[in-house]
């Protein structure tokens, strides 16, 4: 391998250069997919309301044609007799 200090060594030989480089060629051994056809799109729910159990959007894979909104989180707040504030999640 050449050594060449770039900021103040401009007089290598090319030829140096050239043949002191050196080359690794990566082999990739995975198969290949080729999709034939229209893309799969997600079709499902695009607004979700929070709950306290798991859902799941099955978006896997999948292009989207639209945003996936999820709802706030309904909840009041009033002040209470202690001087701090009661809050409501519904």
């Amino acid at each position: 391998m050449v050594d060449v200090n770039w900021t103040t060594d401009l007089s290598i030989d090319p030829v140096q250069f050239a043949t002191g480089m050196e080359t690794d060629i990566i082999e990739i051994d995975a198969p290949m997919e080729i999709g034939i056809g229209l893309p799969d799109y997600y079709t499902g729910a695009t607004t979700v309301i929070p709950s306290v159990v798991e859902q799941i959007l099955e978006t896997a894979d999948k292009l989207m044609r639209d945003n996936i909104t999820v709802e706030e989180i309904p909840y009041s707040q009033v002040s209470n007799p202690a001087g701090g504030w009661t809050v409501t999640i519904a």
